[in-house]
């Protein structure tokens, strides 16, 4: 990787100011960096000043504000509105200090991968040549060499932290991103595709060591739609926070919804079909919501067995392994993988509660739901299928013929996009 570079400032018209820098971090944690609330005051602004934000709408049109505080108990407005969102490229938005207002600049900003780095260049185009003048004079190059400074810091700090994050844990690569949830876990995960975008929330044991068909899944889907797999949260390369609350991973959904662009079409699977459905309950900007097999049962005791016994066997069969190979499992290098996040089943056993559909909680969901289930599949599993299509306000059923819970991701994948797609 290169090695992080001085900031560099040119003006290439009399209305123009540019600055440029390298940092020594993915495009992804510098574009959070830019665009995080959270990660706002760790850098922006003067080094002995304090930032608040208090304003950061990051849509086209949305507004933003922030307010540096001094020393010597003085405060300082700025303020503008977002013209352009380009994940994770370009950002351009007005920028007006609040103390001589009338005075707007365009700020272009954009990031490029560069030798391993990250290159961001921003762009200020003053409405005339006095206005430049005036703002390079103030002061305009030191004050921005100091954050950008902060910035660098900053980001040598996190990505260090995500080498520590996924280090020692024998995964199968690093992932392409990482986002931080509303308690401060780092949840990971890996986009690709170009498209509208897909989260796939995993079921039990499910993560991206492993799951070698959600990873099927997503590479069918990456050709239509921008897909994000991810870890949830105890598993794999995402962190965990003490004490666990399902609340915990539906903020961790919303915080990779708000990194695909703040509204996402969802893909649930077996009890990550559920924590989709408890999401969508909360109302995040969920488009269209798609679940295969919650594992509900009517509460009748022998349904429930059923349930839990049949989802311990399909966490086994999906991962080559016969649910009567566990010594032999044990010798395995897998192993390590699957002991590791045995204590995030209680987690998905939260989500279930007691087991039975949650008939009130589904009727509050408004998102258009399509809801399948295997045609080989036991029964208490399209019964369950029917009950939550049912419950749901506005959904459809389709049953996949000759599924099992362990569905094939080639007939899976068109389904999805059939449904995605749908206007």
């Amino acid at each position: 990787m290169t090695a992080g570079s001085a900031t560099k400032f040119t003006m290439p018209s009399d209305r123009e100011v540019v600055m440029t820098r390298v940092f020594e971090a993915p495009r992804d944690l510098v574009w959070r960096a830019y665009t995080d609330p959270k990660m706002i005051p760790r850098w922006w602004g003067p080094r002995d000043y304090t930032t608040t934000v208090d304003k950061m709408d990051l849509r086209p049109g949305g507004a933003w504000r922030f307010v540096n505080g001094a020393p010597d108990g003085k405060v300082f407005g700025f303020s503008g509105v977002y013209r352009e969102i380009v994940r994770p490229e370009r950002i351009v938005q007005t920028f007006e200090f609040e103390g001589v207002p009338g005075h707007i600049v365009v700020d272009t900003v954009t990031f490029e991968e560069h030798e391993g780095g990250t290159r961001v260049t921003v762009r200020s185009l003053f409405e005339t040549k006095e206005d430049r003048d005036g703002m390079v004079s103030s002061g305009m190059e030191e004050g921005a060499t100091e954050s950008t400074e902060r910035l660098d810091e900053l980001l040598r700090g996190e990505a260090a932290m995500m080498k520590k994050d996924m280090g020692g844990k024998g995964m199968r690569k690093s992932p392409t991103g990482l986002v931080t949830s509303e308690d401060g876990t780092r949840i990971a995960f890996d986009r690709s595709g170009e498209g509208p975008s897909v989260i796939l929330v995993g079921g039990a044991f499910q993560h991206r060591a492993i799951d070698q068909r959600t990873t099927q899944l997503a590479a069918l889907l990456s050709q239509e739609f921008t897909v994000f797999h991810y870890d949830r949260r105890g598993r794999g390369d995402s962190g965990d926070t003490m004490p666990y609350a399902v609340q915990r991973e539906i903020e961790d959904l919303e915080a990779l919804i708000e990194e695909a662009g703040g509204s996402a079409y969802l893909f649930g699977m077996s009890s990550g079909a559920v924590l989709a459905l408890r999401a969508a309950a909360r109302g995040l900007e969920i488009k269209r919501l798609a679940l295969y097999e919650p594992p509900f049962n009517s509460g009748d005791p022998s349904a429930h067995q059923a349930s839990e016994d049949y989802t311990v066997a399909f966490a086994m069969t999906t991962f080559g392994v016969p649910a009567g190979a566990i010594a032999g499992l044990r010798q395995t290098p897998m192993w390590p993988a699957f002991e590791s996040v045995a204590p995030t089943l209680a987690y998905d056993d939260a989500i279930m509660g007691d087991g039975s559909v949650p008939t009130g909680l589904l009727e509050s969901v408004t998102a258009p739901a399509l809801v399948m289930d295997g045609g080989e599949s036991p029964a208490f599993m399209h019964n369950a299928a029917k009950a939550v299509t049912d419950s749901l306000p506005n959904a459809q059923r389709s049953t996949l013929q000759g599924q099992t819970h362990d569905v094939d991701p080639e007939i899976l994948a068109p389904v999805l996009a059939g449904f995605f797609n749908r206007t």
